[in-house]
């Protein structure tokens, strides 16, 4: 816009049409337990539910006030619509192992009875069953197809605004950034396999508020979750070729968090002759919760470097910080007036310090050897867990401590061979203090309601290396390993309860799982000229993950474990002048492999897959 003022915008659009098929009422509920489906009662499958659609805006002015001084003005938005989840739904137990229309009946007049399978087969005088695993149950109607009677969706809207301010000065760079966002999630998702522990299965027709899974009535959720802050940083860095160097400066946040979720069974206050004027809430609104933290932090940290010799530099770090962290937690019940819990706790800590040690080595001017001894923490908070009568939540179950790590690094980057050969490799080991773990509420032995916990200690292990060579100038190939290794090394028994009940035992040496122990991505990669002034390429590449445990173990049982899978991907370009076009296929040999999983006693469990073979253009044009 001039010899000192820039502007640059962007604006982008993603429209994902999805692949996955959601059916609203299942084939086993019929005739006269039919549901009604949503959106549209004459429709039962709807294709392609899993859709997005995501608009973004960007807007950033740049001003060189002076030679020294310039000063940055961002404006970003992003408007996201998800609709629905992808995923292949299996058939509960109970219908699996059903052998009459009577069988499917007695599953949906009960299915606490372990999804049916204890009343239809496996006891005296009944036929074994034929499924004993509920994720080995087959299929509802074939890969990614789901049961959700009601739709699922989210729609976020963001925005955030920062300035950045960077002076040159004699003896120091400065560069100061201010932020301010707002992050905002609303949606609905289908309740019907949860909700029916509420709403009958608890305690069957001993407490019915009409969700029994025989009727017509199933829940669903809604949800209104806003994240809002400002982050602030001012850091000085110095100038200069001589052997000192340093980092100084200040950081601030200031966070709230809102998470609203509310239950609704429509037809319930009729069914109970519910008088929402003295309950409160909404028609057929069963259950709400309200959790919100509002935190802050301010911290002073520090770096020096100092270049013993110019090829051996040490580097000594510090972080100095308070902060407060308020969380409250306001839970109804308006179904049976079971809970009416309102929590507010306030934590903090002053002059929290943590530091890092790093050392470095100059092999040549291509590569360096490095050593780093670093600490982290991560702040605590509370959970929404209730009281149910006499038993009463435990402090250290309603709100969970910070934990902290010490780490340790090791490793090597740099160019070898006359630049052909990019080498980065790593060891690490990861000291873990007062471990934030999940840990669930069990309500009558049936329904979790999810939380986190402190857990005994633990540590993790592993290594990484990430290669590149240039055989040529027209091949070339890479590989990244990583192998990581992560368990407990301390027993700790966490009790839900102040009467010492609902208690949970994490053993040394048992495996925290979510990660597998080996990934490794590879690919080769050709590059071609043509007489004509046309460029081309083919790549081939591939990922393998091993096998994960889906779960740490827990009171001595060991996790499922989803098995090891590879994928390979093939690309290909050509390229002339100002024009490049390429084609793509994902997942060539279309692997449907697990990658992670949903329970559900009562609909049947969830698994999600990778995605499948997937092909496509890109088309882009560079406009001088």
């Amino acid at each position: 816009l001039g010899d000192n003022l820039a502007a640059r915008l962007s604006l982008a659009r993603l429209d994902d049409k999805g692949y996955s098929t959601r059916i609203s009422n299942p084939a086993w509920r019929s005739g006269t337990l039919a549901w009604t489906t949503f959106p549209n009662p004459a429709q039962n499958r709807y294709a392609n539910d899993d859709w997005t659609k995501t608009d973004t805006s960007r807007l950033s002015l740049a001003w060189k006030a002076t030679r020294d001084l310039k000063i940055t003005y961002s404006h970003a938005e992003q408007t996201e619509m998800a609709h629905g989840t992808p995923g292949t739904q299996l058939l509960p137990r109970g219908i699996a192992n059903a052998n009459s229309p009577a069988d499917i009946a007695a599953f949906l007049a009960d299915p606490r009875r372990n999804s049916g399978t204890r009343a239809l087969c496996g006891n005296a005088g009944q036929p074994a069953c034929r499924f004993t695993d509920s994720y080995a149950t087959p299929e509802l109607e074939g890969k990614d197809i789901n049961v959700a009677r009601y739709e699922d969706f989210a729609e976020r809207t963001f925005k955030m605004d920062s300035i950045e301010i960077e002076y040159d000065m004699p003896f120091a760079r400065l560069k100061s950034s201010t932020s301010t966002y707002m992050d905002r999630r609303v949606g609905q998702a289908d309740y019907a396999g949860q909700g029916w522990f509420f709403y009958w299965g608890i305690c069957g027709a001993a407490c019915d508020s009409g969700g029994a899974f025989n009727s017509t009535r199933s829940a669903f959720i809604t949800f209104d979750n806003s994240y809002k802050g400002l982050s602030h940083e001012t850091r000085l860095t110095s100038k200069g070729d001589g052997p000192l160097s340093w980092i100084a400066g200040v950081y601030h946040t200031k966070t709230e968090r809102s998470l609203r979720f509310s239950e609704w069974l429509p037809g319930a206050d009729a069914y109970n002759g519910t008088n929402r004027a003295r309950a409160g809430g909404f028609k057929d609104e069963g259950y709400r919760e309200n959790l919100g933290t509002e935190y802050s932090e301010t911290a002073l940290y520090g770096e020096v470097g100092y270049k013993l010799t110019p090829q051996w530099l040490v580097n000594v770090g510090a972080r100095v910080f308070k902060y407060q962290d308020t969380a409250i937690s306001q839970i109804r019940d308006y179904t049976f007036d079971l809970v009416n819990s309102n929590v507010n706790v306030s934590l903090g800590d002053s002059g929290k310090s943590y530091y890092k040690l790093n050392t470095s080595y100059q092999l040549n001017r291509d590569a360096l050897v490095y050593g780093t001894a670093s600490q982290g923490f991560r702040r605590g908070g509370t959970n929404g867990f209730r009281n149910f009568g006499t038993k009463i939540i435990a402090p250290t179950a309603q709100q969970y401590e910070p934990d902290s790590t010490n780490n340790l690094e090791i490793g090597i980057k740099g160019a070898f061979l006359d630049r052909s050969l990019y080498v980065q490799a790593n060891v690490y080991q990861i000291d873990w203090k007062n471990v934030q773990t999940y840990r669930t509420q069990d309500v009558e032995n049936d329904f979790p309601i999810n939380g986190t916990a402190n857990g005994p200690d633990a540590r993790s292990t592993g290594f990484e290396i990430s290669l590149r060579y240039n055989f040529n100038r027209n091949w070339s190939a890479s590989l990244m390993s990583a192998k990581s290794q992560a368990s407990f090394v301390s027993t700790k028994t966490h009790c839900m309860y102040t009467d010492n009940t609902a208690c949970r035992t994490w053993y040394a040496g048992d495996a925290l799982g979510g990660a597998p122990a080996w990934k490794h991505v590879f690919s080769t990669r050709y590059k071609m000229q043509f007489d004509n002034g046309m460029d081309g390429w083919v790549s081939v590449s591939g990922r393998y993950v091993a096998s994960v445990l889906t779960d740490r173990a827990e009171n001595g049982v060991a996790p499922r474990e989803r098995p090891a899978y590879t994928l390979y991907n093939l690309r290909a370009g050509l390229g002339k002048g100002n024009l490049d076009a390429s084609v793509f296929i994902e997942n060539i040999n279309n692997t449907r492999a697990e990658v992670s999983q949903q329970l559900d006693r009562v609909l049947g469990n969830r698994l999600f897959y990778t995605t499948p073979r997937t092909v496509g253009v890109n088309l882009s044009y560079n406009f001088d």
